[in-house]
């Protein structure tokens, strides 16, 4: 039982937090921001995560990982820090290669 009252307060934390301005703010400011998914995520909806920022106007880089799911950064290692050290070294992911579909969204 007291795993599911600690589970209902986080959900109610949660669900109070309020998405919708801190989306905005980042929105406004000048932070890089990236999307890294995997196309068979069965935890994230990614096309909610991808609307949620565009539609607050967060202008995100958003690499896929095709056939990759909800773990990318430990099951397909080799293609994650392929997209972190061009997104951090580079500031910028070139177009599409190999397993890695990448998308310029809002910019």
């Amino acid at each position: 039982p007291s795993f599911l009252a600690n589970y209902g307060r986080r959900t109610a934390v949660d669900e109070a937090y309020p998405m919708k301005q801190a989306l905005e703010r980042l929105g406004q400011s000048s932070i890089p921001v990236l999307l890294a998914t995997g196309s068979h995520d069965s935890m994230v909806n990614n096309r909610a995560a991808l609307t949620a920022l565009r539609s607050c106007g967060v202008p995100v880089i958003h690499a896929e990982i095709s056939g990759a799911g909800h773990y990318s950064q430990d099951l397909q290692y080799p293609y994650f820090l392929w997209i972190l050290r061009n997104f951090t070294e580079k500031r910028g992911l070139p177009c599409s290669v190999l397993r890695v579909t990448v998308d310029y969204a809002g910019n």
